[in-house]
């Protein structure tokens, strides 16, 4: 096992494991089949331009997993039309959008989906 294999299982068995980081979140195919995986998700709802420091405006949704926990699961490759559906820091249960082509690290097997809200 090469260094990238053993640096991508070391990824997954620390989202996979209940006491890691990683927080349980479901993917929607188009199908609606459901695929539960571990990863992390963020939503920010005010930017800082970096060369002003000035707040604008804009949010931020992502999704990040190893594409490994999904790929036991399924050989289907997330993309847009799926959803993602993820719990608030308030218990409530949010479906999210993905709306970009994910972007897949290669290197260490992360994935990370750029979200849309329906607000």
């Amino acid at each position: 096992m090469g260094l990238r294999e053993i640096a991508e299982a070391d990824l997954v068995n620390i989202f996979g494991s209940p006491d890691g980081p990683g927080t349980p979140f479901t993917l929607i195919a188009p199908n609606n089949s459901e695929y539960m995986v571990n990863g992390t998700y963020g939503d920010i709802s005010l930017l800082i331009d970096p060369a002003s420091g000035a707040a604008v405006q804009g949010r931020t949704i992502i999704a990040v997993f190893p594409m490994a926990l999904l790929r036991s699961q399924t050989d289907l490759v997330p993309e847009k039309k799926w959803r993602v559906k993820v719990k608030s820091l308030k218990g409530e249960e949010l479906t999210l959008f993905v709306v970009q082509p994910p972007d897949h690290d290669l290197t260490i097997g992360l994935t990370r989906l750029t979200l849309g809200a329906n607000l």
